[in-house]
C-alpha cells in the first residue's frame, strides 16, 4: 500500500530534517521546500537544537519553515487528555506570535500530503545576513502541472513577513490555473501577489514597498524553481 502523507514529529531538530531521505533534493518526492527552510534557519548551532515545531509554535509572521508547511498543505496535530484534533496549518496562525493552541493542547505532529508526480516546491527567503537574520520576506510556491497539455493543474503560494501571519496568496494562485508554466505567467503571479495579496509594514528590516517588491521578485523565483523540479530537472 502506498503511503499517502508523512509525519514530522515536531521535536525533530531542524539539522536531523536535513539528513533525512525525503528532505533529500534526489529523492523523487521528497519535501524540497521544507529542506531549504531548515537549511536557512539561523545558523548550524541553533539548528541543532530548533525544531518544526517550535518555529510553528513561535508564530513568528517570518518563520523560516511556515511558508513550506503553507504550500505543502500540511495538518498541525493537537493534542490534549480527551484525544487529538489536526488542524489545517492555514488556520493555525492568529497573530503574531500567536496559534490556536489552547492552554491544554500540546503540538504532537505535522501531517504531510505526500507530493504528487509532476510538481514541485521552492522556498527562499531575504534578509540583510545570510545568517542569524530575521527574513525580510520569504516565499514558497508549490506547482503541478499536466505533462500532457501543459498546463498548470494546482498550485500553492505561501508569503512570510509581509503580514501579521504567513498568509497564502489566494489571487495569485488562481491567476496560474490553466495557464502554461513560464515566465510571463509566473511574473503575473508576482505582481498579483505583491499588489492583492499581502499587507508588509514598515520597519527598520525594510519598508513596506520594498517587501512588496521583492514578494513579486521571489515569487516568480520560487514557482520557476518548483516548475523545473516538477519536470525531474532539479
Amino acid at each position: 500500500m502506498v503511503a499517502q502523507s508523512i509525519l514530522i514529529f515536531p521535536f525533530t531538530c531542524k539539522e536531523t530534517n536535513m539528513l533525512l531521505p525525503m528532505f533529500d533534493f534526489h529523492e523523487p518526492f521528497s519535501f524540497k521546500a521544507l529542506k531549504a527552510g531548515c537549511d536557512n534557519l539561523g545558523n548550524h548551532l541553533i539548528r541543532n537544537r530548533a525544531t518544526i515545531g517550535g518555529n510553528a509554535c513561535n508564530a513568528s509572521p517570518a518563520g523560516e519553515t511556515l511558508p513550506a508547511l503553507l504550500v505543502y498543505d500540511a495538518l498541525a496535530i493537537l493534542e490534549n487528555t480527551e484525544g487529538k484534533k489536526e488542524i489545517p496549518i492555514k488556520d493555525f496562525f492568529t497573530g503574531p506570535g500567536k496559534s490556536c493552541i489552547h492552554t491544554e493542547e500540546i503540538l504532537t505532529g505535522f501531517r504531510l500530503p505526500i507530493p504528487p508526480a509532476n510538481s514541485g516546491a521552492h522556498y527562499i527567503q531575504l534578509g540583510k545576513r545570510k545568517s542569524s537574520e530575521i527574513n525580510v520576506v520569504n516565499v514558497a510556491a508549490f506547482l503541478e502541472y499536466d505533462p500532457s497539455t501543459l498546463k498548470i493543474t494546482k498550485t500553492r503560494i505561501a508569503l512570510g513577513s509581509v503580514a501579521p501571519t504567513p498568509v497564502r496568496a489566494p489571487k495569485a494562485e488562481a491567476s496560474l490555473l490553466g495557464q502554461t508554466p513560464e515566465e510571463e505567467a509566473f511574473f503575473a503571479a508576482g505582481e498579483i501577489a505583491r499588489r492583492d495579496d499581502c499587507l508588509p509594514i514598515d520597519d527598520f528590516r525594510g519598508t513596506a514597498g520594498y517587501r512588496q517588491a521583492m514578494v513579486g521578485v521571489l515569487t516568480k523565483r520560487t514557482l520557476a524553481t518548483a516548475f523545473e523540479q516538477a519536470q525531474g530537472l532539479l
